[in-house]
């Protein structure tokens, strides 16, 4: 009897409707917490850090009007992702989840709830990202995938080559393209943000 791989569930799985969201921009309301936020921030970065605020209120905004649906495996793996990640920094901390649980209140369910909240939160916005991104046709160049691999170098003991392979063997290339696609969306929604 042979088993299949469980394949993990990807972001393009999620169902998108966008609104028209170059009608929409930044509310004043934005505006004023953007400003608020980024006055603490170095002088030569609170610009970019101002626009960047405002193209995290205007993806949020777009994920309120646009229609998402997000598979249920996927948040579920998001969330187990951000709870053992949880663990592993209490753990550096010689802390342990029961501390933590004990500390804030709450219990594993009560984490786990937080954790699908935002892992639902962080999806939405992401999902949003690449839906604009392919509606624009912002995709990942062979130089855009090229530099990626080249950086994955500095921070695993393998060559391009032996990356380039596992990405393909793997199918993690396609959710490279993604990830490089919605980098770019988000790139995009800063620039209607300046332009606004």
């Amino acid at each position: 009897m042979t088993t299949k791989k469980r394949r993990r569930p990807t972001l393009s799985q999620a169902q998108v409707h966008l609104c028209d969201y170059r009608s929409l921009s930044p509310t004043p309301e934005d505006e004023k917490a953007a400003e608020k936020d980024s006055a603490d921030v170095p002088a030569d970065l609170r610009e970019q850090m101002h626009t960047h605020l405002l193209a995290e209120a205007l993806v949020r905004q777009i994920a309120e009007k646009s229609e998402v649906s997000l598979p249920t495996a996927l948040v579920e793996d998001r969330a187990s992702s951000m709870a053992m990640a949880l663990e592993a920094r209490l753990a550096a901390d010689s802390h342990s989840l029961e501390d933590y649980y004990a500390a804030i209140g709450t219990s594993e369910a009560g984490l786990m709830g937080d954790m699908r909240a935002e892992a639902r939160r962080q999806l939405t916005s992401r999902a949003i990202l690449l839906a604009i991104a392919r509606q624009e046709g912002l995709t990942a160049s062979e130089d855009d995938l090229k530099n990626e691999v080249k950086r994955l170098t500095t921070r695993y003991p393998l060559t391009e080559d032996q990356i380039r392979h596992l990405l393909t063997t793997s199918g993690d290339e396609v959710a490279l393209r993604e990830d490089i696609a919605i980098e770019h969306a988000a790139e995009f929604v800063e620039t209607l943000v300046s332009q606004g």
